[in-house]
């Protein structure tokens, strides 16, 4: 009985240990809104990312991975003091600018900074300080430039606003918090107990626990509408010669005129 007990067990438990090691090695990290162990708290933007993060972001359409520098920016390494003859744009924003869902190399601040010096025909004159967060909004961002975005002496300063929730998040800055490493709503925090940190646990440690409640998750509308909003993201964080381009090269030859007219 003994033996046939222990069988069974084997059986069950041999093909699931199986499954859950492809899942670690093919998806890299757990399907979450942002990278386990990515954000802290922050007592003037309330959330940030910490400094150098190495990690995945998994979701149920993408998969990348994401870094960031000293400074806790999805960016090149850059010290706050601008070199000399350098010009440099601080590009403040929330997932747009953050890139959620591609690479780094993707960003169009990363495709307009190598555009711009490609025209000016220098390799890193032109500097695109590059900070995002997802879930910032307009006071987060305006609090971050007064504590934070003014040491890296920028020339100019360019607020990427996406209207399709930046009104609203203007009115709640603090409406996400950092928990244990991944971004939860505040209104949530206040209802958790045991059995969310179980959920927790589970969702960041046990890849196939998360297939299996995004599985079930599917046949709900609130789950398509989610995923229609992760391939909403893909479209408005890639390059294109579009707005957002076209919004930084105004930005420049507007300050140029400026610069020129007042020495």
């Amino acid at each position: 009985m003994v033996f046939i007990t222990i069988s069974l067990v084997a059986s069950i438990v041999t093909p699931l240990a199986i499954i859950e090691w492809i899942l670690h090695i093919s998806w890299h990290a757990p399907l979450l809104p942002t990278p386990v162990g990515l954000l802290s708290n922050d007592p003037y933007t309330y959330t940030a990312h910490v400094a150098n993060f190495r990690g995945w972001l998994h979701t149920s359409y993408y998969q990348v991975p994401f870094e960031t520098n000293s400074h806790g920016l999805r960016d090149l390494e850059r010290p706050y003091k601008k070199p000399s003859g350098t010009f440099r744009l601080l590009a403040i924003g929330d997932s747009c600018v953050e890139g959620q869902g591609i690479r780094f190399d993707q960003l169009f601040l990363r495709q307009a900074e190598l555009i711009l010096n490609h025209e000016i025909g220098t390799e890193d004159k032109f500097q695109i300080i590059k900070v995002g967060v997802g879930g910032w909004g307009p006071v987060n961002e305006y609090n971050y430039l007064i504590q934070q975005g003014w040491r890296y002496e920028p020339d100019a300063v360019l607020i990427v606003f996406f209207n399709g929730n930046d009104f609203t998040d203007a009115l709640a800055p603090d409406q996400f918090v950092a928990y244990r490493g991944i971004r939860l709503e505040k209104e949530k925090e206040r209802t958790v107990n045991s059995f969310t940190n179980l959920k927790v646990t589970l969702r960041k440690n046990i890849y196939l626990y998360g297939y299996i409640v995004d599985l079930l998750r599917s046949i709900t509308m609130d789950n398509r509408e989610r995923y229609a909003e992760d391939l909403s993201i893909l479209s408005y964080c890639g390059p294109k010669d579009g707005l957002p381009l076209q919004g930084v090269r105004a930005v420049v030859k507007k300050f140029r005129q400026w610069s020129d007219k007042n020495n």
